[in-house]
């Protein structure tokens, strides 16, 4: 049973908006879209995965997708796809990395993929099976102070690349435990055998499941309070949600994108861009700040464009309030 179901993550569409916002040359500008390109695909990867969980096998197991849990102050364990059966956990760290291979190396334990027809021959990352042995590390932790059942916490990666040819060197440790997709089905099956255990329907620990699922907590952070971006750093306007580019003018009830190659029309942009303001700056918002992030010069249209939204206010009209968590937790929260 799928308890947790993976959602597009909050944290792609806070650096979709840092990237949007940034200017070119500014400090913080490749390192986001570094960024953003490793949650983009690891996304992709991730979603790649789901149908295996909907299998038949995992019907004793509740499955929890991109689960965050605070585990010690202020210190959260973040776990791509959890698996709880009555007698065993086990995690999943999650892997898509284009290229031509991925090589597995035990001494010192490290992941490198090569690269086809790039300036850069290869990328050297942290073994995801030491990741995952830490997640285990954490999880079990987080049992204790909470005062859950001990159960055994197995971790394992997919790789969910199918392309990428998969090197295991001589000299790493636990090769069973890096998986393509394939093989994740056949490998819990295997491990559940060789246990003694069951799988198929069996009764959940609900106490446990329970408990994760109340658990969970979405990094609620803005980019001004986690990244070293001020707010006046960001590029202003109502953004084009086809191009992305901006800014967009308004004339006759409509947003008109202003580059001639796009010409897109819309109603809804104004939606899009207080998402970027929700994102990166705070969760409230003032007619006046409405006007200086979205460049709009009248008080009016801004107090027309606010109404039109019905958000939640506090004060009277001239130091309104607004609130957007209402407009914007549906999409982006539990």
């Amino acid at each position: 049973m799928i308890l947790k179901p993976r959602k597009f993550p909050r944290n792609l569409r806070l650096f979709e908006a840092v990237v949007r916002r940034l200017p070119a040359d500014h400090s913080f500008r490749i390192k986001a879209e570094k960024r953003h390109g490793q949650l983009l695909s690891g996304h992709f990867g991730e979603v790649s995965t789901e149908y295996i969980f909907q299998s038949p096998l995992f019907e004793g197991s509740s499955v929890f997708h991109n689960l965050r849990l605070e585990y010690y102050k202020d210190r959260f364990l973040e776990i791509d796809t959890l698996l709880v059966f009555p007698q065993l956990i086990v995690i999943f760290e999650i892997k898509y990395l284009a290229g031509k291979s991925v090589l597995f190396r035990g001494n010192p334990p490290q992941m490198i993929r090569t690269h086809m027809n790039t300036e850069i021959a290869e990328d050297i990352y942290e073994d995801p099976i030491l990741q995952a042995k830490q997640q285990v590390k954490n999880l079990q932790h987080w049992l204790q102070i909470n005062n859950l059942p001990k159960i055994p916490i197995e971790p394992f990666a997919v790789m969910s690349n199918i392309k990428a040819n998969i090197i295991i060197d001589s000299s790493y440790k636990e090769p069973h435990r890096i998986l393509r997709k394939t093989m994740v089905e056949s490998t819990v099956e295997t491990f559940f055998t060789e246990a003694g255990f069951q799988t198929g329907m069996q009764p959940p620990i609900r106490e446990l499941t329970s408990k994760l699922l109340s658990s969970h907590r979405e990094d609620r952070r803005k980019a001004i309070d986690r990244f070293p971006v001020k707010y006046t750093e960001f590029l202003k306007g109502v953004h084009c949600p086809k191009c992305f580019r901006m800014p967009m003018n308004r004339a006759h009830g409509m947003w008109h994108c202003t580059f001639p190659e796009c010409s897109y029309r819309c109603k809804d942009a104004l939606y899009h861009t207080l998402l970027d303001y929700y994102l990166l700056a705070s969760d409230t918002i003032t007619n006046q700040s409405l006007r200086n992030f979205c460049r709009i010069d009248s008080p009016y249209t801004a107090y027309r464009q606010i109404k039109n939204l019905k958000l939640p206010m506090k004060g009277n009209r001239k130091s309104s309030v607004y609130c957007l968590k209402a407009l914007f937790e549906p999409l982006l929260g539990e």
